[in-house]
């Protein structure tokens, strides 16, 4: 489970709650309304470039959680963007518009660094920061953590607090997780990272039916987590999984 997925599990918790929850897409991929059986879309940039506003442009994606999807148009927006004054906080202003109408906003950032990925951060108020247990991921983790942490250089501008860091994709039977799990801890302390998301070929399984796992498979570890000796538990008494970062989230940042 990665970065997307993240998202939508997470997002199909608190719909579940009766919550009302935005998910905007700023990769262009496409992948946040594949994973909800919806096609991917011109939705964002039509409201980056203010075409449409975000509740004419949103999709019901399932009961409660709307989606803003995208698709490689969005790449038509960067010259725009480039042309624009404070640009930077183009994001924001529009997320500005629907302040207090969703209890969640939930923004999918690109994989890799450009204009989209720095507007998702000026406009978040938290961030968390999924990584594989594999050498080259943790080692990128550093730049990603000064790229958010150098946003306090730009005028008007708080960078998101960092909720933590979440492994996915967590086997504790391979040498390598368990060694990447010490790496990660060494170098941001162990109050930073996050319960896992374990290993679980369920997974991509439900993203090609384009289903969540709370829908294909509820019971499945990458979601519920694993039996566990740790004091840290979710409310099925487990350690990690989605369900166990919805609770985190649900606690520390709402309730």
């Amino acid at each position: 489970m990665g970065k997307t997925t993240t998202v939508i599990h997470l997002a199909h918790y608190f719909a579940q709650r009766g919550d009302r929850v935005l998910v905007v897409y700023l990769d262009t991929q496409g992948h946040v309304a594949l994973s909800y059986d919806e096609q991917p879309g011109d939705a964002l940039r039509d409201v980056l470039l203010q075409r449409r506003s975000i509740e004419q442009a949103k999709v019901e994606a399932r009961p409660n959680p709307w989606i803003i999807p995208n698709s490689q148009s969005s790449e038509e927006v960067t010259p725009y963007l480039m042309n624009m004054r404070q640009r930077e906080y183009a994001l924001a202003n529009v997320l500005e518009t629907i302040e207090g109408q969703y209890d969640w906003i939930f923004l999918d950032t690109p994989p890799s660094a450009n204009i989209l990925h720095d507007l998702a951060l000026i406009a978040s108020h938290y961030v968390i920061v999924p990584t594989l247990m594999d050498y080259f991921s943790i080692g990128g983790l550093s730049e990603t953590l000064r790229t958010i942490q150098a946003l306090g250089n730009l005028r008007h501008v708080t960078p998101p607090k960092l909720v933590g860091v979440l492994p996915t994709r967590h086997d504790i039977r391979t040498v390598e997780t368990r060694r990447q799990m010490e790496e990660l801890a060494d170098a941001i302390g162990e109050k930073h990272i996050l319960p896992p998301i374990p290993e679980d070929t369920k997974v991509r399984e439900a993203s090609t039916f384009g289903k969540t796992l709370w829908e294909y498979a509820p019971k499945t570890p990458a979601l519920i987590g694993r039996p566990t000796r740790d004091k840290v538990k979710n409310s099925l008494g487990n350690l990690g999984g989605s369900l166990h970062l919805s609770e985190i989230l649900a606690i520390s940042l709402k309730e």
